[in-house]
Order: C-alpha cells, then structure tokens, then sequence
C-alpha cells in the first residue's frame, strides 16, 4: 500500500480518484422489473465509517465472482455520484459506482473492524425515530406467531411474528416468500424446541413494523453466532425453554383455515394449569384467560362438567 488511501467520510465529489482500503460488510444481488440484475454492496474503512457500492449490469461479469462478503480490498478509481438509492443501508451522502476504470485487489488488512452488523433499537422504531429510506439491521425474540398465508394461486406466503427486545418491546415482522417459508420449516421441525431468536438484515421499516427487503436481506435463525447467542444468554431462564405459540387466527389462515379444527386450534401448545388455577378463571378473571378463550371460545359449566364450547357448536370436555 505505497499510496495513501482516502478515508470513506471525505469521500465528495470534489475529485474523480479515490484510494480506499475497505472490508466489504455485505453484497447483495438486485434484478429490477425488467428482468435486469446489478450488485450493491456496503463497504467499511478502518475508522468504521461506511459507504454503499455500485456494480452495473454491463461490468457485472468482471466482478461477480470476484467479490466476497467479509473480504478486505484496496479499490482504485470508483466514480462518486450522489447516494439516490432507493434503499439505503449507511448514512453516507454519496455513493460509489465501478466503471471501466475501476481497480479492486484483495489484501489482508488486519486494521479493519470485522463484520458485524448496526441493530435498529425498537423504542426508536416505536417512536418514529427512523427513515423511511433506510435499512436496518434487528435482532429479537419471536414471541408469537400471529398470521400465516400460505403459498396459494393469487397469493405470496407471508408469515407475520410478533418480535420482543429485551426491553420487552414489541413491534410486528412480516417474514415475505422465502424469509416465511425459511421461518417455517424450522419452527414445524419437531428437533427445535425453545426460543427463537432471529436476525434480519437491510429490514424495511414503516408505520412501526418490519419485513424483510426484496433484495439484499439475510434471515438468520438461532445461528451459532455471537450475537444470536450473546442475545439468547440474555433472555430469562424461562423464556429460552419456550417456543413461541401460534394463535388462533394464524391456524385458522394457514392453508385456508382447513388444517385444524376448533378443537385443535384450542389445545394446540396448550399449557397445563391447577384445578384451583382453573377454578379462578371460571369466577370472571378474564384478563387470566389463554388467548385463545379471548378471542370467543365460551368456557361454560354443564351439570357437573366444565367444558369449552366452540363457535361451530362443537365442544371439549375439560374434567
């Protein structure tokens, strides 16, 4: 490195060369509607700052293999223009674009941070504090699934999760196509069991709600990772050994509501209570009552028996 490189905050439009030695944070693949594909990436300097990339569809070939996620490089002759991307990953005010001219070299550079990522707080998200252009790294505990909308002739499949931090805040986090069907398959694999604690990278936020972008996002799902695990420690003893609950209204969604009937949906990760327990609930304490109950199931006492009864007529005999 006989040239002094440039740090990523001075980088202006003042003049066309630029020398930066950077780790590349992240790359992702972008196809518009016209069937057109690009690469963007976010790339770091030693001094944390960061700056998002450009590769164009018509230098896409000379790059694509070339590039690696977590790598450290020295690039030359980047053009600058003004940061117009649709969805920004950094607060920087311009962006770099790979022409012609454009030189990259992998180096070992060991003063650069490692990758890491830049978690959104949920009390900013709750209150506003956010833009409405930007993505944003989260990570958080599924407390409960609330919909599920299979893959269906008309529809996309979307899964909708209630996420908690652990100040106990919560917001909601639709999971789109591929991000729903990952979800999925690892919540319905009976070898996990316990919490589940996921990362989404570039989320888009909007009226206090997350989901994944269309391009660019990665789910990670109780990964061996350090912050999935260092978040995981974090939660109390009796959250990490439960999974999180379906509700009603996400049984009766998926697959068209034809999957489970009443009596499934009501004991489906039903919980065990005391008879005393139960008997308190019978004498009006509402807000005590599973959700399920909540939401219109009639708890109701037949000569000796006591018994739930269903919105279809049909009933379950408790003791």
């Amino acid at each position: 490195m006989s040239r002094k490189v440039d740090s990523v905050k001075d980088i202006n439009d003042s003049k066309e060369t630029w020398r930066l030695a950077v780790r590349i944070m992240d790359v992702w693949s972008v196809v518009n509607n016209k069937g057109i594909e690009h690469l963007e990436m976010i790339v770091m300097d030693s001094l944390g700052d960061r700056i998002q990339v450009l590769i164009r569809h018509d230098h896409l070939l000379k790059w694509k293999e070339v590039i690696k996620e977590n790598m450290t490089c020295i690039i030359n002759n980047g053009s600058v223009y003004n940061n117009d991307f649709q969805w920004k990953v950094c607060d920087h005010s311009k962006k770099i674009v790979f022409l012609g001219g454009t030189t990259m070299k992998a180096i070992e550079l060991q003063n650069i941070p490692p990758k890491g990522y830049f978690f959104k707080d949920f009390g900013e998200i709750l209150q506003g504090k956010c833009k409405t252009d930007r993505l944003e790294d989260i990570i958080d505990a599924v407390s409960e699934i609330n919909h599920i909308q299979s893959n269906t002739p008309g529809k996309k499949v979307v899964v909708s999760v209630v996420l908690k931090d652990l100040k106990g805040n919560c917001i909601n986090c639709n999971l789109w196509e591929i991000y729903g069907s990952k979800f999925l398959a690892y919540y319905n694999d009976p070898k996990n069991n316990g919490a589940i604690v996921i990362l989404l990278t570039h989320a888009m936020v909007k009226d206090c709600q997350v989901s994944n972008a269309w391009s660019g996002s990665k789910l990670l799902i109780n990964e061996d990772i350090p912050e999935i695990q260092d978040f995981m420690s974090k939660l109390p003893t009796n959250e990490q050994k439960e999974k999180p609950t379906q509700s009603a209204k996400s049984l009766s969604n998926w697959s068209g509501g034809s999957q489970y009937s009443p009596v499934e949906m009501f004991v489906h990760n039903a919980k065990c209570m005391s008879l005393s327990q139960f008997c308190k609930i019978k004498h009006g304490n509402e807000s005590s009552l599973p959700k399920r109950l909540q939401a219109g199931y009639e708890l109701c006492e037949d000569e000796d028996d006591f018994m739930v009864k269903f919105k279809d007529g049909s009933s379950l005999k408790l003791f």
